[in-house]
């Protein structure tokens, strides 16, 4: 997907910032969902996969 690279490649840069709200652990996959639904995120909310 060239765009998806495009993006990754602007971000290594330093050039796209991508605010992160919070990083779940996949367990709490539901929190991460109740939150997203509560809105008012200041940034991406994060699912970590081990």
């Amino acid at each position: 997907m060239p765009g998806i690279e495009a993006a990754l490649g602007l971000h290594e840069a330093g050039i796209l910032q991508l605010p992160i709200h919070r990083v779940y652990p996949l367990s709490e996959a539901a929190e991460a969902h109740r939150a997203s639904e509560h809105g008012h995120l200041t940034g991406k909310i994060v699912l970590a996969v081990a």
